[in-house]
């Protein structure tokens, strides 16, 4: 587990999977800062295994806080 928000990887037995949960900042049309969390999941095979630090490879869904 990473200390973005909570990310984690599991592997196993020739996959990956990453299950991506980061807290970020948006700012929206008003110029206002909003927290947020990025989530989504990403599926890998041996051996193209990914580095977390890399980041995603997809576009991640963003859910504001309210």
């Amino acid at each position: 587990m990473y200390k973005d928000g909570g990310t984690t990887v599991y592997m196993g037995l020739g996959y990956q999977v990453i299950k991506w949960n980061k807290r970020i900042k948006v700012v929206n049309r008003n110029r206002k800062i909003d927290n947020g969390t990025e989530f989504g999941y990403e599926i890998y095979k041996s051996p193209h295994f990914r580095n977390v630090n890399d980041g995603p490879t997809k576009k991640l869904k963003v859910i504001l806080d309210k």
